[in-house]
């Protein structure tokens, strides 16, 4: 595709001519934009703003609406360079992007879960370029004078434990400060030296079968090339992109080949879970994200395991907000609540549970008959 500046908008086309979407640039002169504050892919564009060079503002191709509610992401720093990855869904477009203190950022263009919360996570300080492979999601910088490859850079979505163990450096006396990665094709790495002279490197071709074992689904032969490869980072890779298709059986396994124990016994208690409702939740609260898990939960009319979630994190006024609006388990928030400060030695201190103190009787052998109740319920 081609981006054409008409100003004030973009005209974006094919290479034969025919034109795809026009983008209407809210800030400055669309002449200004260069390689390194645009990017496109098949469904998204990237654009920094040339007045606030702290915000990016992300279209869809289709449309050429502005994304995320027309809301612009904003970043601490100036940003001096983004990239798009090329490859995958939509809902798993990624954005990278380098600010002026060379830190590395990604985040997701698009946020598909109930709660829409954009999340953008660190990759990395001292980064002086980046590259988007061209058919998969692995990610490529020259950081520190060393090449640095993520497998699988979603993961860091899902769950960050995995993020470093997916990481592959590679050292080199060519990959100074000063040279620019110029592309990242297939298994290779094409890098500017300061002086003009391209360099070409290559990474792991495995990682790359893997990405497309995944995307068709082909979990039996994704283990079997790990288990033939014997890589820890493949084994890394395999447990997020498992965990991000809900395969638990796949996962386990992944899991158990880097040793993550605890995770292998936690996956085990989702599968054993009656429904896929609590199944969903529990995944989304394994990767770090409680405000989906509520969300799924509220979904499928489980306010109780919404409240009790809230409370087994300690979320004490969102378990008391939940159980107050739908009327229910008020009783148990407060118990436990009470519960709580007394094993502490402490005293009550929100204002909302001092308004409900006295209002609300409290029998424990009620609150846990209706545990059970609910506990029952959610077995049927």
């Amino acid at each position: 595709m081609e981006l054409t500046p008409s100003p004030p908008t973009l005209s974006l086309s094919l290479l034969k001519g025919r034109l795809v979407s026009t983008v209407k640039y809210p800030r400055g002169s669309v002449a200004s934009l260069s390689v390194l504050t645009v990017s496109i892919s098949v469904d998204t564009i990237a654009i920094r703003d040339k007045k606030e060079e702290k915000v990016v503002h992300l279209f869809d191709v289709a449309s050429g609406k502005e994304l995320r509610e027309g809301k612009p992401l904003c970043h601490k720093v100036e940003i001096v360079s983004l990239s798009l990855s090329q490859s995958g869904p939509g809902s798993q477009r990624q954005l990278a992007f380098l600010d002026q203190n060379h830190d590395l950022f990604l985040t997701l263009v698009r946020e598909t879960t109930p709660t829409q919360t954009y999340q953008t996570v660190s990759l990395g300080g001292m980064v002086g370029s980046i590259a988007w492979n061209d058919s998969t999601n692995m990610l490529a910088a020259v950081t520190d004078g060393r090449l640095a490859v993520w497998y699988h850079p979603l993961v860091a979505f899902t769950n960050k434990d995995l993020l470093p163990q997916t990481l592959v450096r590679q050292e080199d006396s060519n990959f100074k400060k000063s040279a620019q990665l110029v592309q990242f094709v297939g298994n290779c790495c094409v890098l500017r030296r300061d002086d003009g002279a391209l360099i070409t490197t290559s990474v792991s071709p495995f990682p790359a079968i893997l990405h497309q074992y995944a995307a068709s689904s082909k979990w039996d032969a994704a283990t079997k090339l790990c288990r033939f490869v014997k890589d820890p980072a493949l084994w890394a890779c395999l447990a997020g992109m498992a965990t991000n298709a809900r395969d638990l059986n796949t996962a386990e396994v992944a899991y158990a080949a880097v040793n993550e124990i605890d995770k292998v016994h936690y996956i085990a208690e989702i599968k054993a879970l009656p429904s896929a409702e609590c199944r969903n939740a529990e995944l989304a609260l394994f990767s770090h994200r409680p405000q989906h898990a509520e969300a799924i939960y509220l979904q499928a009319g489980m306010v109780y395991k919404a409240i009790q979630l809230n409370t087994d994190l300690f979320n004490w006024e969102r378990a008391l907000q939940l159980a107050l609006k739908h009327k229910t388990h008020v009783d148990t928030v407060l118990a436990f609540r009470e519960k709580h400060l007394t094993e502490l030695g402490s005293k009550e201190t929100l204002a909302k549970f001092i308004e409900c103190q006295g209002k609300v009787k409290i029998d424990w052998d009620t609150i846990r008959s209706k545990i059970e109740n609910e506990e029952n319920r959610g077995l049927q």
